[in-house]
């Protein structure tokens, strides 16, 4: 029940999702958000630029398995530091990354320390590539965000 209310609390205001299509993926994205349509998919950047995402969507050509399509994007991103999930009832990959942005003479802080996750699915017909960034102080807000958005993705039927 507390996760419930904390969930509530943190998708209030900017953060709330509304439903939204994707190059025929469906998925509950941030409404309060600034949004850029790109040719293959679209990104959204959070109020004050605290937090940017952006999800691609390509066909997959020709159809193959879900697993097959997956092992193969990962055979070009790379196999280390994935989490195997299921997403919207296909194989899909997590993996989160840190880095510190900011001339080299700013040091490592919390200030400049980003987060970023990024997620990878596919059913066998549509293949996409989601990655959300954010200052690592923020996390809190922005994980409960990308954990709502990702479960919420479904493919086209």
């Amino acid at each position: 029940m507390n996760a419930l209310l904390v969930t509530a609390l943190l998708l209030s205001g900017a953060d709330s999702l509304t439903a939204t299509r994707v190059a025929g993926l469906g998925l509950k994205a941030p409404s309060g958000w600034t949004t850029s349509d790109a040719t293959d998919g679209k990104s959204w950047e959070a109020p004050g630029n605290e937090a940017q995402m952006e999800l691609t969507v390509y066909p997959v050509d020709p159809k193959r398995p879900a697993q097959e399509c997956l092992d193969q994007l990962l055979e070009k991103l790379g196999k280390e530091g994935w989490d195997t999930l299921v997403i919207g009832a296909a194989p899909a990959v997590r993996k989160v990354t840190t880095d510190y942005v900011g001339a080299a003479d700013a040091g490592k802080s919390d200030a400049n320390k980003v987060s970023t996750v990024t997620y990878v699915g596919c059913n066998g017909a549509t293949k996409w590539v989601l990655t959300m960034s954010s200052n690592s102080t923020k996390s809190g807000r922005f994980g409960a965000v990308l954990k709502a958005i990702v479960g919420s993705i479904s493919y086209p039927k």
